[in-house]
């Protein structure tokens, strides 16, 4: 599913916790979506070059399992830590 022209949600939702589920909810996803939205702003602002995540989601488990804060806003489909090459 894409989410915006160069970001899916496979890609954000991606995790090394494979065996944990990471799946976000209906809300969750619109979050998504206007994340991706501003990865699209960051894209634009590099000149094009890939932009490489990470992480975004984290469902519960994952968030738990990387030992993150429950308020992390990654929680919420609302943060991406990001590289670009």
């Amino acid at each position: 599913m894409n989410l915006s022209p160069h970001f899916t949600l496979d890609e954000l939702t991606i995790t090394d916790h494979r065996t944990l589920d990471n799946t976000p909810n209906a809300s969750e996803i619109e979050n998504g979506k206007r994340l991706a939205a501003l990865l699209e702003l960051v894209k634009n602002a590099v000149g094009g070059k890939p932009v490489m995540i990470n992480s975004a989601f984290r469902s519960k488990a994952v968030n738990d399992a990387v030992d993150s804060s429950d308020g992390s806003q990654h929680r919420k489909f609302c943060a991406a830590d990001l590289r670009v090459p």
